[in-house]
């Protein structure tokens, strides 16, 4: 709840999520939505906190994708995408 506890707000709740992979197999499987509520200020100074938390948690539950929406904007990440984001943060400090 580290993010939620950063933004002042936001929900959590367990479901199944459906899905077909690249490769054109069908799933099903227990899924998690976590939401948090801030300012854009709040989510720019948080996002390589947003991402690193993605990526340990797509590792930690074997995901090919995570999805992340900010202000509607709608992006299925892949944990060597994270990785790259974060790679080009570090390469820009």
């Amino acid at each position: 709840m580290l993010l939620i506890r950063r933004f002042g707000g936001g929900f959590a709740r367990d479901g199944v999520g459906f899905y077909a992979n690249q490769a054109g197999e069908s799933f099903d499987e227990d899924t998690a939505e976590m939401q948090v509520f801030g300012t854009r200020e709040q989510i720019a100074a948080a996002l390589r906190e947003i991402l690193e938390f993605l990526l340990r948690y797509a590792e930690t539950t074997n995901q090919e994708t995570v999805f992340l929406c900010i202000n509607g904007h709608a992006h299925f990440l892949t944990p060597e995408e994270i990785r790259a984001w974060l790679k080009e943060d570090e390469d820009d400090v």
